[in-house]
């Protein structure tokens, strides 16, 4: 393995901690890329946001990554804003938890958890001059948590819209492949 892709939902993180270890001398040899993993919406039919990954490259800045992309990702609950900081997830699983003294890192993954903002958020997100010509999308296209799950007529131009803003599609199955590869129906 040459290419490590470290990923958390909504967070760098642990791409962060992994660098330093990489600069006290662990994993040498290893190409570390920053990922984030996001759920967006619409949700597939099993009712579950579908998988969004952003990879972006590793030279780009941190600080551009957080200030350009996480704090630019938003959602309304109960009438306040949260964005994608760690600060605001963890206020964010407070709130919805109604408990204020809830611990850090629970409050953090109920955020996390609860955290969900349109894929037309994500694009005007990346949209920032810093992050241009420095990300991949890859969507998952399983049916559960994934963009071919969703299959209200309503929602298909969304879903052809989240294929077009993909650079990867994540799937194994047989017939995916060979549909994105134009060779299939």
């Amino acid at each position: 393995i040459a290419v490590l892709g470290i990923t958390d939902y909504f967070s760098i993180d642990n791409y962060i901690k992994a660098k330093s270890f990489q600069g006290a001398g662990r994993l040498q040899g290893k190409y570390l890329i920053p990922n984030i993993e996001l759920r967006v919406l619409p949700v597939t039919r099993s009712d579950t946001p579908i998988n969004l990954h952003v990879i972006f490259d590793p030279d780009l800045d941190i600080e551009c990554i957080k200030r350009e992309f996480l704090r630019k990702l938003q959602m309304q609950y109960q009438g306040a804003n949260f964005t994608a900081d760690r600060n605001d997830l963890i206020a964010l699983g407070r709130q919805y938890k109604s408990n204020e003294s809830l611990d850090e890192f629970c409050a953090w993954q109920e955020g996390i958890g609860q955290f969900n903002i349109s894929y037309d958020k994500v694009r005007d997100a990346l949209s920032a001059p810093c992050l241009q010509g420095h990300f991949l999308i890859a969507v998952s296209n399983k049916s559960s948590d994934g963009n071919s799950g969703i299959q209200d007529s309503a929602l298909r131009a969304s879903r052809q819209e989240i294929y077009r803003m993909a650079h990867i599609i994540f799937s194994s199955n047989v017939n995916d492949i060979a549909y994105f590869l134009g060779k299939g129906c």
